[in-house]
């Protein structure tokens, strides 16, 4: 996939997620790494109304760097950024993955509310979906799990904000060859690395395996992803207020 193939993936997932920069504001949480830096410019360029939005979690010692090149990346953009860090934040000794989740979730709608955002962008791509994909199954997932992810969805019941996933069919490694052929800068989070969560130990059998097996395997879940998710709409549409078929 070539850089301009990035880019045409990107704007197929706006359309699919309904996003336009006609709509009003987008939301864009960045953390830093090669991912968020790319769906951020890619926002910029196509002409959106961006506004960054950053959480310092504080777990790791380059978090304050971190922060450093998004606010200097935002700022070289003329792009509102906001964050939210030390000491407003207080990691827990326990669950601290599902803890800066629901962190970053809640400033996201803060920050969107407050600009009265159409959506929040988030960089998952399609490496991330089949590890959602296979987690899932491992956990004994109903066929609702094999959705992965959606384009677009809304961040809670209650919320009414819609989160969008533009890059969920562009594959991680190509979004590192674009990153470099436009010379963005970004950090790689170590943590990635760890063994001690599930995913990454999923994601490491996934990268030992051969290039062209991984780009069928990937693809095939992106396909069920998409298959799934619109039978599911269809069904909801037939259903409507139906407790069944005819």
């Amino acid at each position: 996939m070539s850089s301009l193939s990035v880019v045409t993936g990107f704007q197929e997932g706006c359309r699919g997620a309904e996003i336009d920069p006609s709509k009003g504001p987008v939301v864009v949480g960045v953390s830093g790494g090669c991912d968020s830096m790319v769906l951020a410019s890619l926002m910029v360029e196509a002409g959106f109304d961006v506004r960054v939005a950053h959480v310092n979690h504080g777990l790791r010692a380059a978090s304050m760097a971190e922060e450093d090149l998004v606010r200097k990346w935002s700022q070289a953009q003329d792009v509102p950024f906001h964050t939210l860090g030390p000491p407003d934040v207080q990691p827990p000794q326990t669950g601290k993955q599902a803890w800066a989740r629901e962190l970053r979730y809640a400033f996201f709608q803060r920050v969107a509310r407050a600009c009265a955002a159409q959506a929040i962008a988030v960089a998952h791509h399609a490496d991330d979906l089949l590890e959602t994909i296979l987690l899932n199954l491992g956990r004994g997932t109903g066929p609702a799990g094999l959705i992965g992810m959606a384009t677009s969805r809304a961040v809670t019941n209650q919320s009414g904000i819609r989160l969008v996933r533009p890059l969920l069919s562009v594959p991680g490694k190509r979004l590192y060859s674009y990153a470099r052929s436009v010379g963005l800068t970004w950090m790689h989070d170590a943590s990635n690395d760890s063994q001690e969560y599930t995913r990454n130990s999923i994601r490491a059998e996934l990268g030992a395996m051969a290039e062209t097996d991984l780009m069928e395997f990937r693809q095939a879940g992106v396909l069920l992803s998409q298959r799934v998710h619109a039978l599911r709409q269809h069904m909801v549409y037939a259903l409507q207020d139906a407790p069944y078929l005819d």
